[in-house]
């Protein structure tokens, strides 16, 4: 199997605190992976404060149904001044196809061009193999506050893998909490989920200049 990279670039114009295009290729070759809406993409799109887009299969993102999501998607997440603003599973990475090779996905951040003046207190992704719940209580001062805790990984990781949270920190670049990693074996692979996408965000206020990069989160497939 060769090596995707999900390489998400970030741009800020007006209140919106994160655009992003992702794309998935194996070689030259398609269809084993695919991204998708996450369980509570709907409602969060409802009030306003993202939207996912899908270039491929289906645009827009079709839910969370195998075979219907993209090869690419442009999420643009939109930021409210001085409200923390917390999603929880809006974008998701999955194996779409049984693959017949044996892999694994990691994710890791490189240092984008972020504005440090910028009204950005903090804007950051929360990566899990399991499906993240909010904590009990939400606190608006950092973002690392809301990070969900996750279920165990489901049966699509069938190999070595990695229960927790990886925080990525969206203005730096940077990695922390549990490193995520999903091994499969090819040989029994179900389909399903195999990353969760969640972020938090706050704005210290308006923002008017822009466009303003922020890192990118690289999701590979080796």
């Amino acid at each position: 199997m060769g090596v995707a990279v999900l390489s998400v670039s970030g741009a800020v114009m007006a209140d919106v605190i994160l655009v992003y295009l992702a794309s998935n290729q194996i070689n030259s070759t398609n269809g084993d992976f695919q991204f998708q809406d996450g369980t509570n993409y709907a409602a969060a799109n409802g009030v306003g404060v993202v939207s996912n887009v899908c270039q491929g299969t289906a645009t827009p993102c079709n839910g969370a149904v195998p075979g219907t999501g993209g090869l690419q998607i442009t999420t643009t997440l939109v930021g409210i001044p001085f409200v923390s603003v917390n999603m929880y599973d809006v974008t998701e990475f999955a194996m779409s196809t049984a693959t017949t090779a044996a892999g694994t996905v990691t994710i890791s951040s490189t240092a984008g061009t972020y504005a440090s003046g910028a009204p950005i207190t903090c804007a950051v992704a929360f990566v899990s193999l399991g499906l993240p719940t909010p904590p009990t209580s939400l606190s608006g001062s950092v973002c690392t506050a809301n990070s969900p805790t996750a279920a165990t990984p489901n049966s699509v990781c069938n190999g070595a893998n990695t229960a927790g949270v990886e925080t990525v920190n969206l203005l730096a670049g940077t990695t922390s909490g549990t490193v995520i990693s999903c091994g499969f074996s090819g040989v029994t692979q179900p389909t399903g989920v195999i990353l969760y996408v969640s972020y938090a965000f706050i704005l210290s206020g308006s923002i008017t200049g822009g466009p303003l990069g922020l890192a990118p989160i690289n999701v590979q497939v080796t």
